[in-house]
């Protein structure tokens, strides 16, 4: 096919922007709690009328535990210690459920859960639409034990209650979620060409939170279940790693302060309990990524005035996004690595290799490339095939996008440049003028399957053009 890679990175482009990966909630209805506000909950600009908007019921099991692996794919070699686990089969009791906002760690509101296990937040309490992070302290063969999970309250009132159940494994799954947080808190922070306080950093960094935890949840989960990740089946022991990610938001500064919460975190988390593949920091740093590009790509307010800063603004750009593609996207990239006045050299002069760019070998392959003229490339291959979704025309290893390109969408993005579909149509199939002033591709598409042709009409999609 003609021009299929640029076709394949328009579309791309198109679903990273227009598609969000929000998780679907499951609509169910809750027991009736006792509730006290504790907090500053708001009602999202409505008029309050008691409606439930989140709830959900606290296990001392998981729904899907990873004590049970016979079906898991590739991770027989977890089943022999995790078959030998006793189950745990006591209830949860005397449980107070409480929200939290997740950037700041502030309390918003606090309810006493129901017999039954239930609790329910209402409008009066929380702000439809925002995520929280629901934390609860129950009773547990005698101990106190504490598990949590996040959710966002529904959008209106007229929608059914967000469902967000409790159990050792969301426990776990929250954990996970806030050390990307963290990450992507760090990263932001870290930036040399950002702008703000460490608190509007933050705040900006965090700013599109549902998505972001829609999608580390979606991730860790999937993990999970999949046998991939082991977790123990026990509120006790989470309660442990509750405990050592307690530390607030607000308290991550620098990258000293990011690192230990990663140790404390490390540190409650034991061999005989837990496994997790090597490949899951990847997976969050991909999300951290994500998050710390809204503050990184944020649009100019006023474009500098040197051409060296915003040079170097665009680059720092191009490179978070170069990270979010191929840590979340599982694009291969190439990436100038020898001259860096060269736009498409986003890390400067460097060795091809993950000390110097980052990315764990566990998750991706390092390739120097010497071009003919000499310069050299290092393209970095996931390893991670992505799913291919051209039917019978199946992915052969997809494609591979150079710095050069993330540059250019960085500095659009930082010029604030709004496209359209109709303009990316215009930009495919139409032209104007010609040479190094040609606007657009203007071309034409054509699918060659033997003995048939096919081409592209913009009315009437791909119809036969030659038998």
């Amino acid at each position: 096919m003609k021009n299929s890679t640029n076709l394949l990175i328009f579309l791309a482009i198109i679903s990273f922007v227009f598609l969000g990966c929000a998780k679907s909630d499951d609509s169910s209805s809750s027991s009736s709690s006792s509730s006290s506000s504790g907090g500053d909950g708001g009602t999202g600009g409505g008029t309050s009328s008691g409606s439930p908007v989140l709830s959900g019921t606290i296990n001392s099991s998981s729904s899907t535990s990873s004590r049970t692996l016979s079906e898991a794919r590739n991770f027989s070699h977890l089943l022999g210690r995790s078959s030998e686990r006793s189950s745990y089969a006591s209830a949860v009791s005397n449980c107070t459920a409480k929200d939290y906002d997740p950037t700041d760690d502030s309390l918003k509101a606090t309810v006493t859960a129901a017999d039954n296990g239930t609790y329910t937040f209402t409008d009066s309490q929380l702000t439809k639409g925002v995520m929280y992070r629901v934390s609860v302290e129950c009773t547990y063969g005698g101990e106190t034990v504490k598990m949590s999970t996040y959710g966002s309250a529904a959008s209106t009132t007229s929608d059914n209650a967000t469902t967000a159940d409790i159990d050792p494994q969301s426990t776990a799954t929250a954990a996970y979620v806030k050390k990307a947080l963290v990450k992507a808190v760090v990263k932001g922070l870290s930036s040399t060409t950002a702008t703000g306080t460490v608190a509007e950093k933050r705040e900006k960094t965090l700013g599109d939170l549902n998505s972001l935890v829609n999608n580390l949840q979606t991730t860790v989960s999937n993990s999970m279940s999949d046998g991939a990740m082991e977790f123990p089946d026990d509120p006790t022991k989470v309660t442990t790693l509750e405990a050592a990610v307690a530390t607030s938001i607000t308290s991550i500064v620098d990258s000293t302060t990011g690192a230990s919460f990663e140790t404390a975190m490390a540190g409650a988390q034991s061999d005989d309990d837990w496994y997790v593949p090597p490949t899951m920091d990847s997976e969050l740093a991909g999300a951290a990524a994500e998050g710390a590009a809204k503050l990184i790509c944020a649009p100019w307010a006023t474009t500098p005035d040197s051409t060296s800063d915003q040079e170097a603004q665009i680059k720092e750009c191009g490179k978070i996004q170069a990270e979010t593609m191929l840590l979340g996207l599982k694009w291969n990239l190439i990436i100038r690595n020898d001259n860096s006045s060269n736009k498409g050299a986003l890390w400067g002069v460097v060795s091809c290799n993950s000390t110097d760019f980052g990315f764990d070998d566990a998750v991706v392959r390092y390739d120097l490339k010497t071009h003919s003229d000499g310069t050299t490339s290092c393209k970095i291959t996931n390893r991670t095939i992505p799913e291919s979704r051209n039917g019978d025309n199946m992915n052969d290893g997809g494609f591979r996008m150079s710095g050069r390109f993330f540059y250019r969408m960085a500095k659009h993005m930082k010029k604030n440049s709004q496209y359209t579909l109709q303009d990316i149509n215009n930009m495919i199939f139409k032209k104007s003028g010609s040479g190094s002033d040609q606007i657009g591709w203007g071309a034409m598409w054509n699918v060659q399957r033997y003995p048939y042709s096919y081409a592209y009409d913009k009315d009437a999609g791909f119809k036969t053009w030659i038998t």
